[in-house]
Parts: C-alpha cells; structure tokens; sequence
C-alpha cells in the first residue's frame, strides 16, 4: 500500500460519552443470548458514563432479546442496538419472524417487563415490521436519562 494513504500519526479518538454511544451487536439466536446481551450492555453504559440507565435497561435488553431468540430459528441471530441521543438511550432488538397479529399478542405477553419499565422512565415501547438489518420484526424501548442530583440545602427547613 502506498505510504501516502496511511496517516502520519493516530488520529485522537473521543473519550466514551452519552453524546457517542452506538452499538450493534449480532447475536446467536440462543439460550445464553440475554445474559451475553446483559453482560455487554452493562459494560457499554458504564464505560460512557450512564450508571443511572444500567439497571433498567438490562431489563429491556433481558426481556428483549429472549423475546426475539423465542421468534428465531436455531442457527439464525437476532441484532441487538443500543443508541443515546438527546438524553434518550433507544434499545432495539430485530428478529427474522414475520410480523403478524398473531405473533403480536404472543410478543407482548412475553414482555410484561418492558412497558413497565419503560413508562416509568418517561419512555416508550413498541413492536413494527422491518427491512433492516434483517427482514422480520422489530421491537423497541426508549428510556430517558434524568439524572437526579441531591443539592445540598435544596429543601426548605423542615420539609424533610
């Protein structure tokens, strides 16, 4: 290759951050798959600083991702995405299975968690067909990050 196609040097790559989280992950459709997912998610929102989301996202992305390996062949993965952007961490989950109304009502009583979960984080959740990255399903949940900060001398004496 020729020399004047590489770079002088390394280029300075950001520090991991809230404003730089996107991942994808392609996964086996498996048994081991949720904890697997679980295991990266908790790794990815530490290291770009997102404690306050750690906890529940691994529900989503638990409930999430067993739902979509229930819908997938043996042999065959589902993708996992993990996105924050304006204070929203999105997680999504896409499978090979068709959508239809049948399979719609299975998904959400395989989901008890997620609804919850979601509204009490001023969230939303749903399920929609797709084309990308693979044709089937997809099911997704957002969280919004408010982080909640205990100020010295924020309550009136007495209050509390």
């Amino acid at each position: 290759m020729p020399e004047n196609l590489c770079p002088p040097s390394f280029p300075s790559l950001p520090q991991p951050c809230p404003d730089n989280l996107a991942y994808a992950l392609t996964l086996p459709a498996a048994a081991a798959t949720p904890a697997i997912a679980r295991e990266a998610t908790e790794t990815i929102l530490d290291v770009h600083d997102l404690d306050d989301l750690i906890e529940p996202a691994l529900i989503l992305v638990s409930e999430l991702t067993a739902c979509a390996c229930h819908f997938t062949r043996p042999g065959d993965t589902v993708h996992l995405d993990l996105r924050h952007h304006e204070n929203r961490l999105r997680v999504t989950v896409f499978d090979a299975h068709p959508r239809h109304e049948s399979c719609d009502r299975l998904r959400h009583a395989a989901l008890p968690l997620t609804r919850k979960v979601t509204e009490s984080h001023r969230g939303a959740w749903g399920i929609s067909a797709t084309e990308h990255p693979c044709t089937g399903t997809r099911t997704f949940a957002t969280l919004m990050n408010v982080r909640r900060h205990w100020t010295p001398g924020a309550f009136p004496s007495g209050t509390r």
